[in-house]
């Protein structure tokens, strides 16, 4: 799918041109939200050279959406605007209240256009997840300086809501960290997989990437079959691929275009369109969506063993479901880090994406993400093409094992059992 702007009169609209090959339609949604975040940075790059004229949110853009693509922008920009720059009005008044006290929290509405809402739902508990966490956020931004109001707002929201608050502290406040067994059992004990949705992830690789707590160093990613068996090297030995998970902007797991959250995610496909090399490199890039919210997260723990789901940490990816945050995917990069003491290098951070190695340095060159695709392949009995790529799916475990300021390393992963 493509995107344009279109004048009309003295607005800006964002129109789709339904240009996609057959391939791509499963993943219509996803090509949108990328190509609606670039045009969202090209229009706030026009309002920072003083073309000043409003844009018109499409109608099949969800507000959190919308929000994620100007969150971006001025995360590229580090420009502040009005919400009435992208939206009026009259039709943010009808956004669910999340949407709306992120648009506080992001300073594009004013605090007495939110503040009653947000009373009058705590008064009734009428809060769903996703507001109750983009409160919290809000209190966090605000810090000290709340003003008395919302203060007291914040404190009502920790009294009705004590599992939330609870859930959303033990992840960005006190984070512990997970012990050794759990981390065993996620990699050796095969879930409950044929009872998530009608068994579509069943006999489909399972994808493990294995963190530090401090994502400025990289992660280890290792891989089981489609039959559950550890994918090995010609040699016998456990294959594993580098990656980072770590936010450009500095920005935590719960807010967007923070770390890529912990927890589970799910591989849906590739986006192969070549839009934009710079940003994901020469290879086709792996789509990534949440589990879908489910009574007590049922759903997500059929994908876990017993030992993880009484635990926390793949909750951020709940919290992270549940403020909106998308457009995850896991991709290369055309872009080179210059500087080789940062702890990650070679790699180059993202907007909260899974990154892999890529282009030359010195006398070594990367192609992780082609490697990637290859090896997902051929762990669902596939010969890898281009074709192929897009039957890629499967479900990938974001976990982080423990606080050391060092890359995750084979010899790390073998003290669980994993070798």
């Amino acid at each position: 799918m493509n995107f344009c702007f279109r004048h009309i009169g003295k607005n800006i609209l964002i129109t789709g041109l339904l240009s996609l090959s057959a391939p791509l339609w499963a993943h219509a949604s996803a090509v949108q939200e990328e190509i609606l975040q670039r045009d969202l940075q090209s229009f706030i790059a026009m309002k920072q050279s003083g073309v000043m004229v409003p844009l018109v949110k499409p109608k099949n853009v969800a507000p959190s959406e919308w929000l994620n693509a100007i969150e971006l922008a001025q995360d590229e920009s580090r420009l502040t605007l009005s919400l009435e720059s992208f939206v009026a009005p009259s039709e943010s008044a009808n956004w669910p209240l999340g949407s709306r006290i992120r648009s506080l929290r992001m300073k594009l509405m004013a605090e007495n256009a939110v503040r009653g809402q947000v009373e009058a739902a705590l008064k009734a508990h009428q809060l769903d997840t996703g507001a109750i966490y983009e409160l919290l956020n809000l209190e966090a931004a605000m810090g000290i300086a709340a003003p008395a109001a919302w203060s007291t707002i914040f404190a009502d929201c920790r009294r009705v809501y004590p599992v939330e608050t609870a859930i959303y502290d033990h992840l960005t406040k006190m984070k512990a960290q997970t012990a050794p067994q759990d981390i065993s059992d996620l990699y050796s004990t095969k879930p409950a997989i044929n009872l998530f949705q009608n068994g579509a992830y069943d006999h489909k690789p399972r994808l493990f990437m294995f963190c530090r707590q401090d994502r400025n160093f990289p992660c280890l990613r290792v891989m089981k079959d489609q039959a559950d068996q550890p994918v090995r090297n010609a040699d016998g030995t456990l294959w594993s691929l580098p990656s980072l998970a770590l936010s450009k902007y500095g920005k935590p797991f719960n807010l967007a275009d923070g770390n890529t959250p912990e927890g589970i995610h799910l591989a849906d496909g590739v986006i192969q369109d070549g839009s934009d090399p710079t940003g994901f490199g020469k290879f086709s890039r792996i789509v990534l969506n949440f589990v879908a919210k489910s009574d007590g997260e049922a759903s997500m723990k059929l994908l876990l063993p017993a030992s993880s789901q009484g635990l926390d940490w793949w909750n951020e990816a709940v919290v992270a479901r549940d403020i909106g945050r998308s457009n995850l995917r896991m991709h290369g990069t055309g872009v080179i880090n210059l500087d080789p003491k940062t702890s990650y290098f070679p790699f180059v951070p993202t907007s909260g994406c899974i990154a892999s190695r890529e282009n030359t340095y010195g006398d070594t060159s990367f192609a992780d993400q082609q490697e990637l695709l290859a090896i997902w392949q051929k762990s669902m009995g596939l010969v890898p093409s281009h074709d192929n790529e897009n039957k890629i799916s499967g479900i990938v475990y974001v976990i982080e094992i423990d606080n050391q300021a060092a890359p995750v390393t084979l010899a790390d992963l073998a003290a669980y059992g994993i070798k």
